[in-house]
């Protein structure tokens, strides 16, 4: 029965996942209803990603097309919930249901729904906001003379913005007794979630009850209230996730403490003694100071350590060597405040918990060393997340200068609740304030922020700087660290925008009189939009030489980083590395590529967050067979063993391989063995099993290949459209996001396994510019010998007048194009996740390191790469 509630938990959860997304995709009433209806029921806390999608999309309509609203159950509970979600929003929508007198229209009290929701909405007011007062005010008086069964007598007293939601009381106010169909499955969830929730908190009060009972102070403090049950019930409270189980144990000994001491103070102590203790506690060079702080330093430790903590143990056991040694000096001092700690094991009185959500970096062995960055490393961290939250409050431009500097060195992994927090509200920014704003730095600095964050917002903004002709000013030419920022705004184009692209020309062509020690040359050759950024260039476009105070801060944690992280990454390399050896598959196809690390650097670039270790690690196998699976087509394999296999493949059965080659049979069941090994451990880590997915993947891929096999066998010459389309799949990006999609997990359902598996445009945007960027090399793939086509090819094929030049500038066009799809499709609401849409991006930006070949057909940019990123500057010659 338990592991039935939870299959049954887990599948309600993805109906109303897909639910919510399906309203995602317009603009009616009843996203914004089943929102409120989730939080009422207390389990928004599965659907924040789902949610902030819809209020997204309702905070844009607020002001682009909000005044066509006058229901006020709609304009009230719009504005309720955007404000919960950290919106701001004008109470000045609800003038409109005031008479000229500034009253509210007395029509609106027979609206019992629109008062109980004006009232809801009145509890956010955020002080001097008179409209607000009175709305509630009036509001509260009209509903006085309704009862609905205590409904309303219970929404007076306990509105929800003030309120905890009463664990079983699903349905309250507005929506009780409403038809819409996911009711019943809200109230299914519900009520398991309630099953499950309840069954983990009464175990967490058995561990509370249980450390109470062994920390002893009921038997020797016997004045004291002993209230275990109160005191956690603070901590349920304040945090309601599931998941977080170790804080709310955590959090209820401090409180438990507050009682403790409370009594100490107010039923039992003598003043004499009281100041005794007041000393004692605020005095700064007592050891037990030194203990504390050296234990705050352990817990960041012990946050980043490579330990592999089981999250069934109830304390860590384990004190770095260097922090112990320093609790066995002189505790006789203070054993009268640490009582049984005569080892100075800090555990064993302050209970650190081991449920600890963290990036754990492997190291060798345990040393000073690797303590020391860590703790240097999570201090680091915390600095500039206070500063980030600092800047948050105000609307200075310097926000927006720190989130693209933290973005260029490629740690925003750290920051994306606070950089979010930012960025909406710069985004009410740009609609309620935007014309004030005539610096060309930071408007298109705002602008590519907000879109790079999947905002929409419109290029118009540019308009400011443009004269009556409708051309950009002459005198911002002179503007470098504006023409700079216009130049990496143009890269956020979707397509349609002509004046983004004129906006691109004009900055690129008076950028071209700068120098600056090659500063702007790397910028028009790596606009950041487009280009991976380099793991040692830490600063680079216009804030070079910038004097913020925290400038230092972020490139001490980002040489920090760098050393972690490109030590993970060699960690994996010999992990991927073994992998492919024990495979033994570079004996058995000596005709197939053997890049290892190549393979890698994909994965390590689509995944950047070094928490997703295991993902790069199994996407670098599937990425290795689309390499060993090309070169069958294009190397060694004939005509008919090629049509054999494909349709091996599409059947998908290793009973009906008799009649392949061996070295196909051998691919095939390596093949087979990979693919149902990512697909259980997707299923372990999701839930879902994409064996399906990935197999259609795999047989789409080969069906592309031997479309070209057959047309290189026959001479045919295809259309240059035509090859691209086949050319699209045959890129192999579509098989390699496919399986980015489950290893991610994230959003996984009916719907959008679907859409990934009918290359979406977000996929084909990427496939587009990965094949023409292919075409495009000076030197053929490696020993291919031309087999695989070339669209410049077949374009010119078609277009024999043309030179070779108009044949490149049209494909370079193409991909632009691909580029503006691929911006469009990252704008918020998509259906995919943030996660996938990085990956996506990613994969575009690898494309040119990937393939810009040299005349010796080796790839110089990849192998500076590569040597940059994981190997510091030793050769990477013959690497690939």
């Amino acid at each position: 029965m338990y592991d039935d509630i939870h299959i049954k938990h887990a599948k309600k959860l993805e109906v109303i996942k897909h639910i919510l997304i399906k309203l995602g995709d317009d603009d009616s009433f009843e996203g914004l209803a089943m929102i409120d209806v989730v939080q009422r029921l207390g389990i928004d806390y599965y659907f924040q990603h789902e949610i902030e999608l819809i209020l997204q999309r309702q905070y844009s309509i607020f002001f682009t097309d909000g005044d066509r609203y006058n229901d006020l159950q709609e304009v009230a509970l719009r504005f309720r919930l955007l404000r919960q979600q950290g919106y701001y929003v004008s109470p000045d929508v609800f003038n409109r249901f005031r008479n000229k007198e500034g009253e509210f229209k007395q029509n609106i009290s027979e609206d019992i729904n629109g008062l109980m929701s004006l009232y809801e909405a009145s509890q956010l007011s955020i002080g001097e906001e008179d409209v607000l007062d009175e709305a509630g005010h009036f509001s509260a008086t009209h509903l006085a003379n309704y009862d609905l069964a205590g409904v309303v007598e219970h929404l007076l007293l306990h509105p929800f913005r003030k309120s905890l939601s009463p664990a079983k009381n699903f349905f309250h106010g507005n929506f009780q007794g409403n038809e819409y169909i996911w009711i019943l499955d809200l109230q299914e969830l519900a009520n398991m979630d309630f099953k499950l929730v309840q069954s983990l908190h009464q175990k967490e009060i058995v561990q509370i009850s249980s450390w109470w009972r062994e920390l002893g102070l009921a038997k020797k403090l016997e004045f004291a209230r002993e209230q275990p049950v109160k005191w956690y019930v603070w901590s349920m409270a304040c945090f309601t996730d599931p998941n977080l189980s170790w804080q709310r144990i955590e959090l209820t000994k401090p409180i438990s403490f507050v009682y403790i001491i409370d009594d100490i103070f107010d039923v039992y102590g003598a003043l004499d003694a009281l100041t005794l203790f007041t000393d004692a506690i605020n005095r700064t060079n007592s050891l037990f100071s030194v203990k504390i702080s050296y234990f705050h330093e352990y817990t960041l430790s012990m946050a980043f350590s490579s330990k592999d903590i089981s999250s069934d143990s109830s304390h860590i056991q384990v004190i770095p060597k260097h922090i112990s040694k320093v609790g066995n000096r002189n505790l006789n001092n203070i054993n009268s405040l640490l009582p049984n700690n005569k080892k100075g094991n800090i555990n064993d009185n302050i209970g650190v918990s081991a449920r600890l959500k963290r990036f754990t970096y492997p190291s060798e062995h345990s040393s000073n060393f690797n303590d020391d960055i860590h703790i240097k490393h999570a201090k680091k961290l915390e600095v500039i997340k206070h500063i980030l939250i600092k800047l948050g409050d105000d609307d200075s431009f310097e926000g927006l200068a720190m989130i693209d500097v933290v973005q260029r060195l490629g740690i925003d992994y750290y920051f994306q609740d606070e950089i979010e927090l930012i960025l909406r509200r710069q985004y009410s920014i740009f609609f309620t304030d935007g014309d004030r704003y005539n610096d060309l730095q930071e408007v298109a600095l705002r602008f590519r922020l907000l879109r790079q964050q999947g905002y929409y917002v419109s290029a118009d903004v540019f308009n400011r700087f443009r004269n009556k002709e409708g051309e950009f000013k002459q005198n911002i030419s002179e503007d470098i660290n504006g023409l700079m920022s216009l130049y990496e705004a143009s890269q956020l184009s979707i397509g349609g925008e002509d004046g983004l692209d004129e906006a691109g020309h004009f900055s690129a062509t008076h950028l071209a009189n700068y120098d600056l020690a090659g500063v702007v040359e790397h910028l028009l050759l790596h606009p950041y939009r487009k280009s991976l950024s380099p793991a040692k260039n830490f600063f680079h476009g216009n804030f070079q030489g910038s004097e913020y105070i925290w400038i230092l801060d972020l490139q001490e944690l980002a040489n920090m980083d760098f050393k972690l992280v490109q030590s993970l990454h060699q960690k994996e390399i010999v992990q991927i590395s073994s992998w492919w050896r024990e495979l033994g598959l570079a004996k058995k196809l000596e005709f197939a590529r053997e890049q290892p690390v190549k393979w890698y650097v994909w994965s390590m670039a689509c995944f950047t967050d070094p928490n997703l270790s295991w993902q790069r690690i199994e996407l670098t196998k599937p990425i290795s067979f689309v390499y060993i699976i090309d070169d069958i087509f294009y190397v060694c394999g004939a005509l008919d063993a090629l049509t054999l296999f494909t349709e091996a493949i599409n059947r998908w059965d290793l009973g009906d391989i008799d009649q392949l080659p061996e070295y196909m049979k051998i691919c095939f069941k390596a093949l087979n063995d990979i693919t149902n090994e990512i697909s259980n451990k997707v299923y372990k880590e999701h839930g879902y099993n994409p064996v399906h997915s990935l197999r259609k993947a795999w047989g789409s891929l080969c069906n592309a290949f031997l479309i070209e096999a057959k047309w290189f066998a026959s001479g045919h010459l295809p259309k240059a459209e035509e090859y691209l389309e086949n050319g699209i799949v045959s890129s192999g990006v579509h098989l390699v996001l496919v399986h980015i999609f489950f290893l991610l997990g994230h959003g996984i359902t009916n719907e959008t396994v679907q859409l990934i598996d009918s290359n979406p445009p977000i996929v084909s945007s990427v496939a587009t510019i990965l094949r023409i960027w292919d075409d495009l090399g000076s030197a053929k793939d490696e020993n291919q010998g031309g087999k695989d086509g070339s669209y410049i090819y077949y374009y010119m094929m078609e277009h024999r007048d043309l030179t070779a030049e108009d044949a490149h500038k049209h494909a370079m066009d193409k991909i632009s194009d691909a580029w503006k799809r691929l911006n469009k499709e990252c704008l918020s609401p998509n259906p995919f996740s943030a996660s996938f849409t990085r990956a996506s991006l990613n994969c575009a930006r690898m494309v040119p390191l990937m393939y810009s070949y040299d005349d010796s057909q080796r790839l110089p940019s990849l192998e500076e790469y590569i040597k940059s990123s994981l190997f510091d500057n030793l050769p990477t010659q013959g690497v690939y």
